[in-house]
């Protein structure tokens, strides 16, 4: 009886508002608990529910890429971080080009594989020249975007 005349007198703006707020809600927890958004959040490190590292990509993006046999594939990186781990327990090969010294560190501690050529190239014009032609897949997730992708294009 209340909740037919609270939905009766309750202002269809109202309403919106709170449907809106509770599928905000339940995005929130699925991906809290079923992506590890949460774990992300608090620890600052991109990885699953589980723990395990994963890109910084969008959960689809990664979910897509999760499917793809890509254990035959040479990847290259420019910028390195959790995705770096999560290619090269994918891959046949990884190299990464990184630019910030303590960044490089930190994920040079985490690095397990032996698939991983993992470099620091703080000049700019070498950092940007470290693709080859010989790879398989190019992730451009580091600075000079726009310079990288042209070095790519034109190999």
């Amino acid at each position: 009886m209340i909740k037919k005349f609270v939905s009766y007198v309750t202002p269809k703006k109202i309403k919106e508002y709170i449907q809106c707020l509770l599928k905000q809600v339940s995005n929130f927890k699925k991906l809290a608990l079923n992506y590890g958004q949460w774990i992300t959040i608090r620890d600052w490190s991109s990885v699953d529910k589980n723990g395990a590292p994963i890109p910084w990509y969008t959960y689809p993006t990664t979910e897509f890429l999760s499917h793809l046999n890509l254990s035959s594939f040479k990847v290259f990186e420019y910028g390195s971080g959790y995705s770096t781990l999560w290619w090269a327990a994918r891959s046949k090969q990884v190299t990464s080009v990184e630019d910030d010294e303590l960044w490089y560190k930190k994920i040079k501690c985490l690095l397990k594989s032996q698939n991983v050529e993992y470099l620091l190239k703080k000049n700019p014009q070498k950092y940007i020249a470290m693709a080859t032609y010989d790879f398989d897949v190019f992730i451009v997730d580091g600075k000079y975007r726009r310079e990288c992708l042209n070095h790519i294009v034109n190999l």
